[in-house]
């Protein structure tokens, strides 16, 4: 199989991954039977802005299980960076009753790091998928605007 015909079949089940997300968004939970737009021109995507946030962990994660524990991570801060400070605080004395002092450490590093150098970007993250072409992260995100 050529590099083209790879290629097209690794769009092909990109698309289809995001079709399943939008499908399963559309369907169940608060978002349930809401409109799903596509970034403005010249907006960056989501996608594209989470993958550079996480960056600085996904460099370290070296198999495909690490990478999307390191997005699981990194979407939870960011969501939670999007919180009141009071309900941060509790959001994260959760996580530290439900996982460990380790995790809510690296939680808010990552807290951190996105209200110091992604602080424009204001959108939840509803749901997403991570997948694999050809080696590389692929991040699909739906997103609605914070509060």
């Amino acid at each position: 199989m050529g590099k083209a015909s790879r290629n097209k079949q690794g769009r092909r089940r990109i698309e289809a991954s995001r079709e399943a997300l939008v499908d399963r968004v559309r369907s169940e939970g608060p978002w349930a039977g809401a409109a799903v737009q596509s970034p403005e021109a010249g907006e960056a995507r989501l996608s594209q802005v989470l993958t550079e946030f996480a960056r600085p962990y996904l460099d370290g994660a070296g198999t495909a299980e690490a990478c999307r524990e390191v997005m699981v991570a990194a979407i939870t801060a960011w969501n939670f960076s999007l919180l009141s400070e009071p309900q941060r605080l509790d959001a994260l004395g959760q996580v530290q009753r439900e996982e460990s002092v380790d995790t809510r450490i690296r939680l808010e590093g990552m807290i951190v790091r996105k209200l110091r150098f992604f602080g424009m970007h204001r959108r939840y993250v509803v749901d997403f998928s991570v997948g694999w072409q050809e080696g590389r992260l692929h991040l699909s995100v739906l997103s609605a605007p914070a509060g």
